[in-house]
């Protein structure tokens, strides 16, 4: 297991400081033993173009190769093509299962984008570390951040790939705000087939509509 402080990234999806107790098909989270969890889920997404963020990957790369020596032959790329690096192209035009694109993706688009999970709320301190923060509000999607976490490989045969749990995670600076409200309008692109009579047309702009 190797510590790493990460470069500074964009938080683009998760909450740091809610935790999920159900998965997606809304079974209720354990451990082991049956005791309840929590599962805090990040995704923060770093530019490509930075030699630091560079230096993380290789990190990442190389716990993978200690933890799964017979993919990794001779040291050289790791031979299993669905092994779970928990990082995602963000500029990928491949649709995962829901359909969705990471290059239709906000925040994501020229980035390498990592997601960490963990079952404990991580510590969140305003930047340099002086101050630690709680409030829900404190740190939004959109927000730039640092993230101080674990990687290791996850040990599985069936499903080889990596842990990247948060322990801490810094406020580094503001940004815009990423909402994630579903996009229904384009529900509305095809006419009415029997509108009712009597309807007329809006005007290019009115001031309640500017």
């Amino acid at each position: 297991m190797t510590q790493i402080l990460s470069p500074v990234g964009r938080l683009v999806q998760g909450n740091v400081f809610e935790g999920a107790t159900t998965n997606m098909e809304g079974q209720l989270l354990t451990f082991k033993d049956g005791r309840p969890r929590q599962e805090f889920f990040i995704a923060v997404a770093f530019p490509k173009d930075n030699s630091e963020v560079d230096e993380m990957l290789s990190k990442i790369n190389e716990e993978g190769k200690l933890g799964f020596p017979k993919l990794f032959p001779k040291g050289k790329d790791c031979i299993n093509p669905n092994f779970s690096w928990k990082v995602q192209d963000g500029d990928s035009e491949i649709p995962n299962s829901r359909g969705n694109r990471n290059c239709d993706r906000a925040g994501f688009p020229g980035n390498h984008v990592l997601t960490f999970k963990s079952s404990y709320c991580p510590k969140v301190y305003k930047k340099g570390g002086e101050f630690e923060l709680s409030h829900p509000d404190d740190i939004k999607r959109g927000y730039y951040v640092r993230v101080l976490f674990n990687v290791k490989a996850n040990g599985s045969s069936q499903r080889p790939g990596m842990f990247l749990n948060q322990i801490a995670v810094e406020l580094y600076g503001l940004g815009d705000e990423i909402r994630s409200e579903p996009a229904y309008g384009s529900a509305f692109t095809q006419e009415a087939a029997n509108a009712p009579k009597g309807v007329k047309d809006i005007p290019e702009r009115q001031n309640h509509f500017a």
